[in-house]
């Protein structure tokens, strides 16, 4: 918002209704393609994502959730944050959580962290989309959102845009 000249509030109250139509949308195609399916499995792919899938994929290691990891997640994610923050300073033409994302990026391109560090960090994640997400949902929500704008920029071209795009992403997904 600060890089276009625009008021947060006003920005998500445009997305925000946008996003909220779109999953509901979503909800109710994933609902008409697991009836389709049904009626018709030989349309599903018999569980294969491509024609060329073999079936067979990659074992996953299952992390068990431990206190010491999750702390060893939080201290990277507080550090790739800083590092965002730090240079969003020195390079403020860039926003800080993109000097975060980079830092990640680079660190995991690089391959400059251990695995065991890795793994922190996506328990660490997984926590925090677990258990925290619904809440920083509600608080962005509630302090963002003018509930004024929002209503005024639901229309039935506005609803029809919504349900082109989410048809658009459901059969392009299909194909």
């Amino acid at each position: 918002s600060q890089a276009l000249g625009t008021d947060v509030s006003q920005m998500l109250s445009v997305m925000i209704p946008a996003s909220t139509l779109g999953n509901v949308m979503a909800i109710i195609m994933a609902g008409v393609l697991g009836r389709v399916a049904t009626v018709k499995p030989n349309w599903t792919g018999n569980g294969k994502l491509m024609k060329s899938d073999s079936g067979d994929l990659e074992e996953k290691t299952e992390n068990k959730l431990d206190l010491k990891m999750l702390g060893m997640g939080l201290l990277l994610a507080m550090t790739f944050f800083t590092f965002g923050t730090i240079v969003g300073k020195l390079i403020p033409s860039i926003h800080a959580y993109a000097w975060m994302i980079i830092g990640v990026a680079a660190a995991k391109i690089l391959g400059i962290l251990p695995k065991k560090f890795e793994q922190a960090a996506q328990q660490w994640g997984q926590f925090v989309m677990t258990n925290l997400t619904s809440a920083l949902l509600v608080g962005i929500g509630i302090s963002m959102i003018d509930l004024k704008a929002v209503a005024e920029s639901i229309s039935p071209l506005y609803l029809v845009l919504v349900f082109v795009v989410i048809a658009g992403v459901t059969i392009g997904a299909g194909v």
